[in-house]
């Protein structure tokens, strides 16, 4: 789950490995990088609805065709979700996993273990994600007695690549943490040393407490679906198609909805003398229509057909 054994950079080389993830968590090119990985997220979890408005929005002049398209958006199509499904079997059918030459307690102890802390359940989910949505990094951790799993997905977080391993786990991670506006800390970084909290914002960062885990090491496992050979960690770029795609078939369904509100229908018409027709009446299957007239023998009824067939328009 680890990796290899790293022992981590001298003291000196620690502290600017953090001061070094503390710029660039806060720099804008990490904040306009956690923007697209969010879309991504949102089209991960199903909650894309606000991505197809702002296409809509940037690809049509006219307010009210705006609104009226507005209504139709919904997230029934989602193809970059249902390939990623379709693609990340790895862990589908689960995994045997053992240690060997240890004795019988505590390979009892480790499976134990591995149930306690779902990992066949999360190992779907973390494969899906990172394929997706781009390096997924999960650290072991303890909450409340038990071992769970602190999972960074690449809008949370920013990073300090490993030189001898550019593209595996980093030396050091950063994230942001809710805070309280009372000066307690709001940034977290985890290096080879612990975990180290920090309260940002103006002026230079405050080191408020370190909880440090003794492994010497980046205590985390990066997985990474598809292999990055520029100098960009995160890849972000892969399968960016699939998200483009998705709010794509978003924008025609609500233009096919928006066009079939009016044209999937029959029109009724009535013709003639209509000044003494009773208003407030509506089109309604379960209701006659009533028109009063002088002369009855001038007033006709008809429909048009306005229904507009799909067919076209889905192929």
């Amino acid at each position: 789950m680890f990796g290899l054994k790293y022992n981590g950079p001298s003291e000196a080389a620690a502290d600017d490995v953090v001061g070094d993830l503390l710029d660039v968590s806060q720099s804008w090119e990490s904040t306009a990088r956690k923007s697209r990985a969010y879309n991504r997220i949102l089209v991960f979890q199903e909650k894309f609805q606000e991505l197809v408005v702002q296409r809509i929005s940037d690809t049509h002049s006219d307010l009210e065709t705006r609104r009226e398209m507005a209504k139709f958006v919904d997230v029934t199509n989602n193809p970059a979700l249902d390939i990623t499904r379709e693609v990340c079997v790895v862990w589908k059918n689960g995994a045997t996993r053992s240690i060997r030459s240890v004795p019988k307690m505590r390979a009892k102890a480790f499976q134990s273990l591995v149930d306690e802390t779902w990992l066949n359940v999360h190992m779907q989910n973390w494969n899906r994600m990172a394929f997706l949505l781009g390096p997924v990094t999960v650290v072991p951790i303890l909450r409340e007695g038990k071992m769970t799993w602190q999972v960074l997905l690449p809008h949370m977080y920013d990073v300090v690549a490993d030189p001898a391993n550019p593209f595996g786990s980093p030396l050091a991670a950063s994230w942001s943490i809710p805070s309280d506006g009372s000066g307690e800390p709001d940034t977290v970084v985890l290096d080879a040393e612990g975990w180290k909290y920090y309260k940002t914002g103006h002026g230079k960062p405050e080191l408020k407490r370190v909880e440090e885990h003794g492994l010497d090491r980046f205590p985390g496992a990066t997985l990474r679906m598809n292999v990055s050979y520029q100098d960009d960690w995160w890849g972000g770029e892969h399968n960016q198609r699939l998200v483009d795609g998705t709010v794509t078939i978003g924008v025609l369904g609500a233009a096919l909805g928006f066009t079939r509100k009016a044209q999937s229908k029959k029109l009724l018409v009535a013709l003639g003398d209509l000044g003494g027709t009773p208003s407030g009446q509506r089109l309604d299957p379960e209701i006659p229509i009533r028109v009063d007239s002088d002369s009855p023998a001038t007033v006709n009824f008809n429909t048009l057909d306005f229904d507009t067939d799909p067919k076209n328009f889905i192929s």
